[in-house]
């Protein structure tokens, strides 16, 4: 009988192989989509309530993704189907929150193998703490900021984060987990951004490398002060005492920059975007 913790591990090296496979460095982040396009899988985002993700095995692979969850989220049901297409599963329709399925749902082992695999694809343990290790900080001491900060940097939730550092990793106990759940990404976007009106907030440093900053119309970026933006994708909002605020504008890809040479692609997507995932970044008629 195959065990919970094989199909872990059968995960963990199938994610490490996908990353080697796509000429991804443990030291770097990943967006689930362009690996996707990567390998040959096209990806729509569909407007469907009641849809978290699909996996259609055809030729090519088809994966659905909706568009009505937040962006960490879609990241991780991307991934998860990518999951499905690597193992040679057939068509899955997942209609719930990945995560928590195998808590939900009777055993299933084959969604427990690309929700494991999800996991350590957009966070392996390197990368993890080569995120929290490069901005001077530690796991075992992190704080809910940390925590948020290199969230973003994964492109993944906040909370999805310290479930995986906590329970598949193994870097934080469980009185530090629970610490650091009750803060909500939330709390944090009110703390740094105030009434400042946004959708979703991304913190970027100069340790940021690895890949663009994605960010849809309306969601805010916190840059070092003095940060510029090239190009008209996204706009200055205000400088605050801990940096500069910036927001998404219009679809494209611009640029962020500062003085001492630091600087980052930032891929601005429609609020709402649906259709296939390569087109959500594309400058819209009549954009300036």
């Amino acid at each position: 009988m195959i065990t919970r913790h094989r199909l872990a591990q059968d995960a963990a090296y199938a994610a490490l192989c996908t990353r080697r496979e796509a000429d991804i460095p443990l030291s770097d982040p990943l967006c689930a989509f362009d690996l996707a396009d990567k390998r040959g899988i096209e990806v729509r985002i569909v407007e469907v309530p009641s849809l978290e993700a699909m996996y259609v095995k055809q030729t090519p692979p088809l994966i659905l993704v909706s568009s009505l969850r937040w962006a960490g989220r879609r990241s991780y049901n991307c991934a998860h189907e990518i999951g499905h297409d690597y193992f040679g599963h057939g068509t899955r329709v997942d209609e719930e929150y990945l995560g928590e399925r195998h808590e939900r749902k009777a055993f299933n082992a084959e969604e427990f193998l690309a929700d494991c695999f999800a996991g350590y694809l957009l966070m392996p343990k390197v990368t993890v703490c080569h995120g929290f290790a490069k901005r001077g900080w530690s796991p075992a001491t992190c704080t809910e900021e940390h925590v948020f900060v290199v969230a973003g940097w994964l492109g993944v939730g906040y909370t999805t984060l310290i479930h995986h550092m906590h329970l598949a990793l193994n870097l934080i106990g469980e009185t530090h987990a629970s610490k650091l759940l009750k803060t909500t990404r939330k709390d944090l976007r009110k703390a740094i951004c105030g009434d400042l009106d946004c959708s979703d907030l991304v913190i970027v440093d100069p340790q940021w490398h690895g890949r663009p900053v994605d960010i849809e119309v309306g969601d805010v970026i916190l840059a070092p002060h003095g940060a510029e933006v090239e190009g008209v994708q996204a706009e200055v909002v205000c400088e605050t005492t801990r940096g500069r605020l910036l927001r998404g504008r219009t679809p494209g890809i611009g640029r962020v920059t500062c003085q001492d040479g630091f600087a980052v692609f930032v891929r601005v997507a429609r609020k709402g975007f649906t259709g296939r995932s390569v087109f959500r970044h594309m400058e819209e008629s009549g954009d300036e």
